[in-house]
């Protein structure tokens, strides 16, 4: 722990938030915080690639930790920009109260992770959108893909990250989130980190119709995100056949799969591909 504060208990990248502690390169207590993950990992998916993609040193990336009353680690969080991903093992209310002083003070707008934490959010903020949904994991080694009858380009330019943005756009919980600009240049920052990469189908004139991606990797995980067919071209297979030629890829690169959704309607979808070990997730919105 002392590697964490100085001797007057301030953290070393700023303000303290009670038993919430910052985690650094050189922390003492890397180790079991990523253990304490790798045994949770379905509510792992973003967190633990951004550690290894990004390290713990930046300034838009930040990771948080609690422990226990037997000093066991209980609780992890991350800040990516001004989103938060969140997994807590034991609900100790003291753990969400210095949580939410974390998420005024850093400015964050998103929170995601394990429903029972994330429901608690509500309390404090009162005008916010909350949603539940579900995180399912494929352990892509033992689940065959199949062939796709669309050619599946992967995105390298910013002038494709654009174009993939701008579809993205149509989905009100993209717009209302982000700008075009600023989601295209997530999408290019995490293709140069190898911590995501973009996949999509297009019509013989350019236009984009389908687009599927992962929005965290490492080395034997990944997660897939932003699934989204242009409207007025549903029905066509066009998602079917992206998430098969990316599950395929990810399955020969030995990567287990993580998904989030929040429309149930999309479940019987899902299973299709082998997404069967399903537990609950929730996010909440700050506006």
């Amino acid at each position: 722990m002392k590697n964490d504060f100085n001797i007057a208990g301030e953290n070393k990248g700023g303000k303290t938030y009670g038993c919430i502690i910052k985690l650094f390169d050189q922390s003492p207590e890397k180790p079991s915080v990523l253990a304490f993950l790798k045994e949770n990992v379905i509510f792992a998916g973003y967190i633990i690639p951004n550690i290894v993609n990004y390290g713990l040193d930046t300034d838009f990336f930040e990771c948080f930790y609690a422990k226990n009353g037997r000093g066991d680690i209980s609780f992890a969080a991350t800040r990516y920009h001004d989103s938060a991903q969140v997994f807590c093992k034991e609900q100790d209310p003291s753990t969400v109260r210095n949580f939410v002083s974390l998420v005024k003070d850093k400015g964050i707008k998103r929170i995601s992770g394990n429903f029972d934490f994330v429901e608690q959010m509500k309390a404090y903020f009162a005008e916010a959108t909350f949603e539940e949904g579900k995180v399912a994991i494929l352990d892509n080694k033992t689940v065959p893909g199949s062939q796709t009858r669309y050619p599946c380009l992967r995105a390298d330019t910013m002038e494709d990250f654009i174009k993939l943005a701008e579809l993205l756009m149509e989905d009100e919980s993209f717009a209302k989130n982000y700008s075009v600009d600023s989601l295209s240049k997530q999408f290019y920052e995490r293709s140069r980190s190898k911590n995501g990469r973009n996949y999509y189908i297009s019509d013989d004139k350019g236009v984009v119709l389908c687009h599927v991606g992962t929005y965290a990797e490492c080395s034997d995980l990944a997660v897939i995100g932003g699934v989204k067919t242009r409207n007025g071209f549903y029905g066509n297979g066009y998602a079917t056949a992206l998430i098969c030629y990316l599950k395929n890829i990810l399955g020969k690169e030995g990567k287990s799969i993580i998904l989030y959704f929040y429309d149930p309607e999309l479940l019987s979808f899902y299973n299709r591909f082998g997404f069967l070990q399903l537990e609950s997730c929730a996010k909440i919105e700050l506006f």
